[in-house]
């Protein structure tokens, strides 16, 4: 998903529920996107596989620094709040 303009207006050629809302997500779809690596690869000759490793491996790194250390806390937070409503 490239153009979220050209998206958005395909769906809200329908007034539906459904459409209304895949107009919503898209939003979200957008954010995701946005955020993506993304890296050519042939399947044919194989020429791009040295830069998908390097991307996955970049990729990896950043969840290790990020959103480990994120994900970590919020388990920290769940096990002390459920830890004081037993008490």
């Amino acid at each position: 998903m490239e153009d979220f303009e050209a998206f958005q207006t395909a769906a809200s050629s329908d007034q539906s529920y459904t459409s209304t809302l895949t107009q919503s997500l898209s939003l979200v779809l957008d954010e995701f996107y946005n955020n993506l690596k993304s890296v050519g690869v042939s399947a044919v000759s194989g020429v791009g596989m040295e830069a998908f490793f390097n991307a996955v491996e970049a990729s990896a790194e950043e969840y290790m620094e990020t959103y480990k250390y994120c994900l970590s806390l919020t388990d920290l937070f769940v096990s002390f709040t459920i830890t004081l409503l037993l008490i």
